[in-house]
């Protein structure tokens, strides 16, 4: 057992291993040497990651002080540690030096699910509510020194038990609680099976000088051609003694030069910074320009001593959205490319590699934006996506119904000012939406409540959007994600032909189809068990793991087949085929009324068949292919009438070009040929040049008169005058006898 938890090695030993591992973190990190810092280079801040005692279902089984028998992981959620548990008990020891006596203290959490009761050495210091939310606690007046401090943490995580909960839900977690990717999906009994909750992400404990600077949104506004103006009203815990003063820098990331530096007096204890900058370099989304950023050095002094620091990135850019609802960033018109991600329902899970795999995995399908969907994840994606210019499109953690009481409402306002105070600063963000398909939007609720009211939540989201479009007046904020732009021809209704028809709505934030993993997937997520099923319990079986069948069959109209290789190409071919059609009439209608599409989903968040181009295991799907193709910037399109063709039956096809790409496309060819397994039957070309953010028709392409049954490709091909292939399209279709 280390020195942190369990029974508690000499006092001696313990202050000598803090003061190694304390004073090597220090001096390892430049942002702590300071010419006047003193013995003790505070701030600093110490992990208390590691294994901690762990007592499950306490109401049950009530811990016993001197004998735990159970550790677990922090962070982690504890269902994946093997817990089916609503309620737990965390519990952890760490020491301090006398010769620190006389030092400020801060517990900083990153995200616990849901409710944590925090004490230290027997004193309830708080009650929070939320699963997302980083927040910090003063536990100066509670330390001991010389002896074991006990850190004890109560998570409760419960499940939602009111009538007909899922239109009532008390929690506001999103698709973490309640939603159709869940183990069990989303209107079964199970369907709050494998439970969330735990210490999901990290705790440290932060040592400074009589106070402690908590993150806030850092506002940078345009104020002319050239200049912008840098402010906040930076928030602290403790008590600023007179005197003090703010030593403020602003410095490029990667560049030294061109930095920044002010001193300013503090006067009646308020940390307000704002000061201007000319000509800042700006952060661009990939492909437009580079993701410049900055960082925001705060320190406080008194006496020539640091009381604490704080380093935030920040970010220039403007998003903007037109009259006609196009969306502009730093002035440049952009055509919104995007998907709907759930990394994992467990998010202690996903690791940096991991979201770098997916972000790489969006990047090569050619997506620019991402929208977070009806959740809040992990803190590390966001800078990730700062970092390589994807866009996000952030939900607040709403999706379907919630209860109307002023209790709730109180709650939902909170985390909402928590959700802007945190992520503020992420310049990736460019949309905040309140709520995915609320009751007041969602008239198909009726068919599943007997006591829907067309009017629940709407209250609650009108108060929400009063705050949110006060909170943060840089980017756009949308009331809720409508049904109106969640299409789902082919899949709940209608065909999937009917995505030729024109859209309703600038954005098209959800559409798709389900597809079955591939066959070694398919056996990893179900072990022994019906991988060709028949019976009502194999195929109950399935529809824990969120299969379709009545959409698949009955809406979608895919065949079995008769095997599982079969099963498997004809639903992948569906989806894929759904896809392309989607993506492509939407983007022939391009600012028109389109301006943003987003695909659901990217990944499939955990063994399971669902909508996800990526399955669980992160292997594309064969949609994969289709998004990356219909995403690319330049591309060749053709707009089709029907895919199967009687022999005599005129056959023609009507090619389009379109540039989202900053680049002028001059002295090109655009050739398309139609051929049939393999064997080329006739081919045509055309001379083309088409400026950046263009589209227009090419020709219209006839299908020569000499003809058999038979499966046929159109391949599309856009060639510079040097030769080089700019992009590549392809429609199949088939003749019949």
């Amino acid at each position: 057992m280390d020195n942190y938890i369990g029974r508690m090695p000499p006092l001696n030993l313990l202050i000598a291993a803090f003061f190694f591992l304390f004073i090597l973190g220090c001096t390892s990190n430049p942002r702590y040497s300071y010419q006047n810092s003193q013995k003790h280079e505070l701030p600093s801040t110490i992990s208390l990651n590691g294994e901690w005692y762990f007592f499950p279902d306490p109401d049950k089984c009530p811990p016993q002080v001197d004998s735990p028998t159970h550790t677990i992981d922090v962070p982690s959620n504890w269902n994946t540690k093997g817990y089916d548990i609503e309620t737990a008990i965390y519990k952890r020891y760490f020491n301090l030096s006398k010769t620190l006596s006389n030092s400020f203290y801060t517990l900083e959490f990153q995200g616990i699910d849901y409710i944590a009761e925090i004490s230290i050495n027997g004193n309830l210091l708080s009650l929070h509510e939320g699963y997302f939310q980083s927040f910090n606690i003063d536990i100066t007046p509670y330390v001991h020194f010389g002896r074991p401090n006990e850190l004890r943490i109560l998570v409760k995580s419960e499940l939602e038990s009111s009538e007909n909960y899922s239109l009532n839900k008390t929690q506001i977690k999103g698709v973490f609680s309640h939603h159709d990717t869940r183990p069990g999906g989303a209107w079964s009994d199970k369907s709050q099976e494998r439970n969330s909750g735990g210490i999901w992400n990290d705790v440290n404990l932060h040592i400074s000088n009589q106070i402690k600077l908590i993150g806030s949104p850092v506002y940078t506004e345009k104020t002319s051609s050239q200049r912008w103006r840098v402010s906040s009203q930076v928030k602290y815990l403790g008590s600023i003694p007179k005197r003090s003063y703010m030593d403020i820098s602003l410095q490029p990331i990667g560049n030294s030069s061109n930095a920044i530096h002010i001193i300013q007096p503090i006067r009646q204890a308020t940390l307000a910074i704002s000061f201007s900058i000319k000509s800042p370099n700006l952060w661009w989304p990939k492909g437009l320009g580079e993701q410049n950023r900055y960082l925001l050095n705060i320190k406080v002094i008194n006496k020539g001593r640091i009381l604490d620091e704080q380093v935030q990135k920040i970010a220039f850019r403007e998003v903007h959205l037109d009259k006609n609802k196009a969306w502009n960033i730093n002035g440049k018109k952009i055509f919104l490319k995007g998907t709907n991600y759930i990394s994992s329902p467990w998010l202690s899970t996903m690791s940096i590699t991991d979201y770098q795999k997916d972000l790489s995995l969006m990047e090569d399908a050619n997506i620019n934006v991402v929208r977070v969907h009806a959740h809040i994840t992990d803190p590390e994606f966001y800078e990730l996506c700062d970092q390589r210019g994807m866009l996000i499109w952030q939900d607040f953690p709403l999706q379907w119904g919630y209860t109307d009481s002023p209790i709730f409402l109180s709650e939902a306002q909170s985390q909402l000012k928590d959700m802007y105070t945190q992520f503020y600063n992420h310049p990736s963000i460019i949309q905040w939406t309140l709520h995915n398909e609320p009751p007041w939007d969602s008239p198909w609720m009726k068919n599943k409540y007997a006591n829907y009211d067309k009017n629940q939540n709407k209250k609650l989201d009108q108060s929400l959007y009063e705050i949110a479009t006060t909170l943060d007046k840089s980017r756009p904020t949308k009331i809720l994600s409508s049904g109106i732009e969640h299409p789902w021809y082919g899949w709940y209704s209608g065909s999937w032909l009917d995505y030729k028809k024109t859209a309703r709505s600038a954005t098209i934030s959800e559409f798709g189809a389900q597809a079955l993993p591939g066959k070694d997937s398919l056996m990893e997520i179900f072990g022994d068990g019906p991988l060709w099923p028949e019976s009502d319990k194999d195929w109950q079986l399935w529809k824990h793991h969120n299969f379709q069948p009545r959409e698949t069959f009955k809406i979608a109209n895919v065949q079995k087949g008769s095997n599982i290789t079969e099963f498997i190409n004809n639903t992948q071919t569906y989806q894929h085929d759904l896809i392309k059609l989607a993506i492509e009439s939407y983007r022939r209608q391009s600012f028109n009324p389109v301006s943003a599409i987003f695909q659901f989903m990217f990944v499939e968040n955990w063994p399971s068949i669902n909508w996800g181009i990526v399955d669980y295991r992160r292997t594309p799907k064969l949609a994969y292919k289709a998004l990356k193709t219909a995403y690319q910037d330049i591309l060749p399109s053709v707009e089709w009438s029907k895919k199967t063709y009687s022999p005599g039956e005129n056959i023609s096809f009507t090619l389009w070009v379109h540039n989202d790409s900053t680049t002028h496309i001059n002295n090109s060819r655009y050739y398309a040929s139609i051929s049939i397994e393999g064997k080329e039957l006739h081919k045509q070309f055309w001379n083309i040049s088409i400026a950046s953010d263009k589209r227009f028709k090419i020709a219209t392409l006839s299908m020569p008169d000499t003809r058999t049954a038979g499966s046929y490709r159109l391949s599309l091909n856009i060639i510079s005058a040097k030769g080089d292939v700019l992009s590549t399209n392809y429609h199949d279709f088939i003749i019949k006898e």
